[in-house]
C-alpha cells in the first residue's frame, strides 16, 4: 500500500478518535431532573442553562439562552418528588479550578504514567530486549490514550502489546507476557494498598475488604501455580501441554517459559509491586487534588476533611473494578 495513503489513513483515524473524545465533553451547563425508577434514579428531564457565579452554590443562580434574567433554584428533592442536580459544563469547571491544585493533579498524573512505564521497562529489560525507556514511555502513553477512548480498561494493554510485539520480533512471546505480568503486578499492588487502607475502616467496609483480600488470594494462587515446580509437577503441566495439538502446544510452552522466567527474578517482582503501590498512592493524590481543586468553594473545612478521608478508599475500589473489567464509575 502507498506510504502516503497509509499516513493519511492514520491521521484520519487519529482525527476520528479525537472527535470521539471531544464529542463526549459537555460544554454547556445543565439542570438535570431525576426520578426514582425502582432502586435507581433516572434522568427524566434536562434544561440547558448558564451558571452565574459558582456552580457549587445552593441555591444555584443561572440564566437561560432566551432570557438574561438571573434566576435562583434550590437543588435536591423538589416538591414533585424529583431530584434536581446541576451538571456544569467544561468551561464552567475550568473557570472554577484552583490553578495550583490543578497543576499538582496534572503533575501527579504525569508521575503515574512515568512510574508505570518504568515498571514495564524493567520487565522488558530483564527479558533481554533493547527497548529504551523513552520507547516504553511512548507505548505507555499510547496505551493510556486508548484506555480513555475505548470501552473497558484493557484496550490500552492490547494496543501496547501490538506495538511492543512489532518492535521486538525476536521476543514476541516474552514481551507479550510482560504486558500481562505488568497488569497482574499492578492489580496485586493495588490490592495490597487497598488491604492496608481498608483496615482503618473495617467495620464500615467489610464487603470491600472481603473483595480486596479475595483478589490478593487469587493473585497469590496464580503466582504459586506459575512459579512452584512442585505444583506444576503435581498437576502434570508438561503432560497436559503435550496432549494438545502441536501448534497450540508450542505456543503455550513458550508462554509458560516466559512466565516461569520471572521465578528467577524475584527482585524485579518486588520492585514492580513497590512501584505499583507508589503509583496508586500518587494516583489517589492526583484525583484528590483534582477534586479539591474543582471544589475549592464548596462546603466547610469539615466536609473537605471527610472527602480526603474517604476518597482514597473509593478510588481504590474504583480502580479494582477497572482492573478486573468491572463497570467504570465515570464522573457525571
Amino acid at each position: 500500500m502507498n506510504k502516503h495513503l497509509v499516513t493519511l489513513l492514520k491521521l484520519l483515524f487519529v482525527a476520528g478518535l479525537m472527535w470521539f473524545v471531544f464529542s463526549g465533553i459537555a460544554f454547556e451547563d445543565r439542570l438535570v431532573y431525576r426520578d426514582k425508577k425502582g432502586d435507581e434514579l433516572e434522568v427524566v428531564a434536562t434544561k440547558t442553562i448558564e451558571i452565574v457565579g459558582s456552580w457549587q452554590a445552593d441555591p444555584i443562580i443561572y440564566r437561560t439562552a432566551t432570557d438574561a434574567t438571573e434566576r435562583s433554584q434550590a437543588l435536591g428533592t423538589q416538591t414533585d418528588g424529583r431530584v434536581l442536580e446541576v451538571e456544569p459544563g467544561f468551561l464552567t469547571y475550568w473557570r472554577n479550578l484552583d490553578p495550583w491544585l490543578f497543576a499538582l493533579g496534572a503533575f501527579c498524573y504525569f508521575l503515574t504514567v512515568l512510574i508505570a512505564g518504568t515498571r514495564w521497562w524493567w520487565l522488558l529489560r530483564v527479558n533481554g530486549t533493547d527497548v529504551s525507556l523513552f520507547e516504553t514511555l511512548r507505548f505507555t502513553w499510547i496505551g493510556v490514550f486508548f484506555n480513555s477512548v475505548m470501552p473497558g480498561a484493557t484496550g490500552g494493554d492490547l494496543i501496547k502489546a501490538i506495538y511492543i510485539m512489532k518492535r521486538c520480533p525476536g521476543h514476541r512471546v516474552q514481551v507479550l507476557v510482560s504486558v500481562a505480568v505488568d497488569r497482574v503486578l499492578g492489580l496485586a499492588s493495588l490490592a495490597l494498598l487497598g488491604a492496608i487502607v481498608v483496615l482503618f475502616a473495617l467495620d464500615r467496609f467489610t464487603d470491600v475488604a472481603i473483595g480486596i483480600w479475595g483478589v490478593i488470594l487469587g493473585v497469590g494462587l496464580i503466582g504459586m501455580f506459575a512459579f512452584s515446580r512442585r505444583l506444576r509437577e503435581l498437576i502434570r503441566l508438561k503432560a497436559l501441554l503435550e496432549r494438545l495439538p502441536a501448534k497450540i502446544s508450542n505456543i503455550l510452552k513458550l508462554v509458560d517459559q516466559a512466565v516461569f522466567f520471572y521465578r528467577d527474578h524475584k527482585g524485579v517482582i518486588v520492585f514492580s509491586l513497590l512501584a505499583g503501590v507508589l503509583n496508586h498512592v500518587v494516583s489517589v493524590l492526583c484525583v484528590v487534588s483534582g477534586y479539591c481543586g474543582a471544589s475549592r468553594r464548596r462546603g466547610s473545612k469539615t466536609q473537605h476533611l471527610k472527602i480526603r478521608q474517604h476518597f482514597p478508599l473509593g478510588v481504590g475500589f474504583h480502580l479494582v473494578q477497572n482492573r478486573t473489567g468491572g463497570p467504570e464509575a465515570r464522573p457525571r
